[in-house]
């Protein structure tokens, strides 16, 4: 048996309606962006409970800091080089076990 041999033809896309929603699109985000103003924001100052007491996460470490003067400072309070391992050990236990170190660029 002899078939004929078709020969497809390759489909064709029709890429000009997508152009069309591509620009619409396009056209949609850039409008829709230029409407977004920056909201005001109200200055408040709450006030802070007499009562009430830190929760556990915020008592679990311990804060070293050393300023750009290299000044060693523990929660805060100043402490010199050779009174930081002593005050560390004066630590209660939940707070040794981990250090947070804020160390400035320039120090």
């Amino acid at each position: 048996m002899n078939f004929a041999v078709r020969k497809r033809r390759a489909p064709l896309i029709i890429i000009v309606s997508l152009v069309d929603i591509l620009i619409i699109l396009l056209i949609f985000f850039v409008v829709s962006t230029t409407f977004k103003k920056d909201q005001p924001e109200v200055q408040i100052n709450l006030p802070e409970s007499k009562t009430a007491q830190k929760k556990p996460s915020e008592l679990e470490h311990a804060i070293v800091s050393i300023d750009q003067d290299d000044q060693i400072k523990l929660d805060g309070r100043a402490v010199g080089v050779g009174e930081l391992e002593g005050a560390v050990r004066d630590l209660p236990d939940a707070r040794k076990s981990t250090l947070a170190l804020q160390a400035d660029k320039k120090a």
